[in-house]
């Protein structure tokens, strides 16, 4: 049902409206409800078309009012619009967003001009590079004469978020806002990437990465993320179900080198995900489908499942269930079962998710013959020193040489015999391996003798030392200026973050790249990038200079000063700069931002104090020190609290002892 005739606009359900403005769906219709803001009616916009039962809103009346309203937590809604909408054209929901995905596809590909194009020419084009019609053109051609349309959306899109990849991406987050369906989070992705690219690795020459199910194609890629450029990596993705098609556009979208028949002589190594809610979720059809991957499975071939904790690690209170689990533990491919942490789900429940890793193993081997690797980390976090650890505790699993030598940190090894006989969990809960104990005793007393003498050497705070504090002449001349009016006044300048939308790793080297998480954390790990990659993919990317404040407005404001300068701001952090002899002190800036109230999203109001001319020099230095002597008691309460857990669990297991030496009686 369509209330206009034509509609220029993209489109935003009220889902999408609530997504931009950083708010809860519920507090969008409450807007509606309400139109009167500050005294002034501001109707909310009207619905431009119906479909499906939902109201769908023009974008540009929808960035209109929200500028107009000030009304929820984005700063940045223009920016972020075009991310939170949809082409107004009459299709369906599945032919737009397959010919969405396959314009991304054709524009990575090719580098096709999508606005300028006709519908001839964009055909032509997909017809080029996909000539046995696997991923693309039928998906082009169901778009009829709304192609046009679709595709200079799409160009739009691939301009605002600076390539087709990040565009996808932004596509991709959209769509899973309206979806009940609950995904893995990042650390569970980058953790099975890392996994599956030591199996690739260890395998050496060509590898091929394959998802049988066709469950999640963001596990691929993190394989192939985690394997780098220069590997010589494929992705098998067979058959021509529309979930096919649509895999092989998102890993060629990424650039990668999709077949439908493995090389010969080359094992794909399997990387998949077991439902983790709804149809199929339950532990009989987990246990079932886990089954009917290994038994698909050649005696060379390895694979890595993700799935709930709860059928694959922990205890089953039916017998069925047990007996099903059973006869795929009694096989003997299964070689190593990790549980993980919880909060790993992005649905917000804590469902824990369990890992299994399957590998071929001799057909003569008996039962009271094989041995299990298990791993619990639940009460772990997935540091990169875990992840490191754990990842090489699993490689070794897989090779009976190296479980006999290898000095496991996690797993444990577990007959499979008597785990059957228990009827218990495949995962004990709290189960470690046994520790060796030689190299820990002299590692736990070097590290609590090394703590000691920190604490004993570190230098008495100086803090004014040199300075004297006097009263001054009484009259308050305390003067506040908010951020718009310094701007006005040419004594603040305000400078946008640089739009990164690929994750920024943590370096010790390349340049500094600050993003918001930095900023609303004391002393988060150094983030950087290659300058080559730098200037290659962000060539406009402002540097920062010394002094200069960098903030944030959510969740809450936030600021800290780049002493040294030079470092690239990533988007939603912002770059304030205070002009010599303005009264304005970055070291008063940023503490004046970090104590405004937690909901202040209108940065432009913020008021700051301006310092006498003839004090800011003095107060800055003043400021400095005081931030330093703040950065040394925050190391020595780390430092103190890590001798008090060093001497309380070596002295539990043996590791060490304390006795009174002469001065202690």
């Amino acid at each position: 049902m369509s209330r206009t005739s034509t509609i220029d606009s993209p489109v935003m359900v009220l889902s999408d409206i609530a997504a931009l403005a950083h708010v809860q769906r519920a507090v969008v219709s409450a807007w509606r409800q309400r139109p009167v803001v500050r005294g002034q009616v501001v109707p909310f916009p009207e619905p431009v078309d119906v479909r499906g039962g939902q109201e769908r809103f023009a974008m540009t009346d929808v960035v209109d009012w929200l500028e107009r309203t000030d009304r929820g937590n984005n700063p940045d809604y223009r920016a972020d619009a075009l991310a939170h909408a949809t082409p107004s054209v009459p299709l369906e929901d599945a032919v737009l967003d397959a010919a969405v995905d396959a314009l991304l596809c054709l524009k990575s590909r090719t580098g096709i001009d999508l606005s300028q194009s006709s519908r001839e020419d964009v055909l032509e084009e997909a017809d080029a590079i996909d000539q046995d019609d696997d991923h693309l053109v039928s998906e082009l051609t169901a778009a009829g004469e709304d192609l046009v349309s679709v595709a200079a959306y799409v160009e739009s899109l691939v301009d605002a978020a600076w390539d087709a990849t990040s565009a996808h991406e932004v596509v991709l987050g959209r769509r899973r806002r309206g979806r009940s369906t609950a995904a893995l989070g990042h650390h569970a992705v980058e953790l099975a990437g890392r996994l599956g690219a030591a199996m690739a690795l260890d395998l050496e020459g060509e590898a091929v990465i394959t998802d049988p199910l066709d469950a999640d194609p963001m596990l691929v890629d993190a394989v192939l993320t985690a394997l780098g450029e220069g590997a010589l990596v494929h992705v098998l993705v067979d058959g021509s179900s529309p979930v096919a098609r649509a895999m092989r556009r998102f890993h060629w979208l990424r650039g990668r080198s999709v077949i439908t028949v493995p090389p010969h002589d080359v094992l794909p190594i399997i990387v998949t995900r077991l439902p983790l809610a709804g149809a199929g979720s339950d532990p009989e059809s987990i246990l079932a489908t886990a089954d009917g991957v290994q038994l698909d499975m050649t005696e060379s071939q390895r694979a890595l499942i993700l799935g709930p904790a709860t059928a694959l690690c922990d205890r089953l209170n039916d017998s069925s269930r047990e007996q099903h689990r059973d006869h795929v533990v009694r096989l003997g491919r299964l070689r190593c079962a990790v549980r993980l942490p919880a909060g790993l789900v992005t649905d917000g429940s804590r469902q824990v998710v369990g890992i299994w890793v399957l590998a071929g193993a001799p057909s003569s081997r008996k039962l009271d013959e094989q041995r299990l690797a298990a791993a619990d980390l639940t009460n772990e976090t997935l540091r990169a020193d875990v992840v490191d650890d754990l990842v090489t505790d699993v490689m070794a699993s897989l090779s009976d040489r190296a479980r006999a030598t290898h000095n496991f940190r996690y797993a444990r090894l577990t007959a499979t015999a008597p785990l059957l006989a228990s009827s218990g969990p495949l995962v004990a809960p709290g189960s470690r391996p046994t520790r060796a104990r030689t190299a820990a005793v002299a590692e736990s007393v070097v590290r609590v003798r090394g703590l000691i003498k920190q604490l004993q050497t570190q230098p008495p705070p100086s803090l004014l030392e040199g300075m004297a504090v006097a009263a001054g002449d009484g009259e308050d001349s305390r003067q506040q200026v908010t951020i718009e009016a310094a701007i006005r006044a040419r004594e603040l300048r305000v400078l946008a973050g640089t739009r990164i939308a690929e994750a920024v790793p943590q370096t010790d080297g390349g340049v500094r790249v600050i993003d918001a998480h930095t900023v609303q954390h004391p002393s988060p790990p150094r983030k950087g990038l290659d300058p080559l990659d730098l200037e290659r993919s962000w060539p406009r990317a402002r540097r920062t200079e010394p002094g200069d404040v960098i903030f944030c407005v959510s969740p809450h404001p936030a600021a800290i000063i780049d002493w040294d300068g030079l470092s690239v701001v990533a988007s939603p952090a912002r770059i304030l700069r205070c002009a010599p002899g303005s009264g304005l002190v970055p070291e008063v800036v940023a503490r004046a931002i970090n104590a405004l109230p937690a909901r202040s999203p209108r940065w432009q109001a913020w008021s700051l104090p301006r310092i006498p001319a003839e004090q800011t020099g003095e107060l800055a230095i003043a400021l400095r020190r005081i931030a330093d002597e703040e950065d040394q008691a925050r190391q020595r309460l780390a430092d103190l609290s890590a001798l008090a857990h060093e001497l309380a669990h070596g002295i539990a297991r043996g590791a060490m002892t304390i006795t009174p030496t002469e001065e202690g009686h």
